[in-house]
């Protein structure tokens, strides 16, 4: 999965089936501010859909992993690893924004 920030969103350029494992995650920021990329797991009983939907003040997600910093106009690379479930990779300190994407990781196959 390759995530790139630009003044008007965050794009997934890789959009294959996803399964649990650990993702090498180039992130690109296009922009001219330094910007914090952040995943967080969708609560239990929840759907990425509806996590979004509620008010920014409803609380966070699970924390999961991310960067605290990615320079403007430039790229960093991380390793996250991630267990079956929904997840939402934002950039804003609520993670509820409108630039905000969800992230749907299958089982492993057996």
């Amino acid at each position: 999965m390759d995530l790139r920030l630009t003044p008007d969103l965050i794009e997934i350029r890789e959009r294959s089936r996803r399964f649990c494992d650990e993702w090498l995650i180039p992130f690109e920021n296009e922009t001219e501010e330094d910007y914090e990329f952040k995943f967080q797991r969708v609560p239990t009983g929840l759907t990425g859909k509806e996590f979004l939907a509620q008010p920014a003040d409803a609380g966070p997600g699970v924390p999961w992993g991310g960067l605290t910093s990615v320079p403007p106009r430039s790229a960093v690379t991380t390793t996250i690893g991630f267990d079956h479930g929904e997840y939402v990779v934002g950039t804003w300190p609520p993670i509820r924004h409108p630039m905000s994407q969800i992230v749907t990781v299958a089982p492993n196959r057996r």
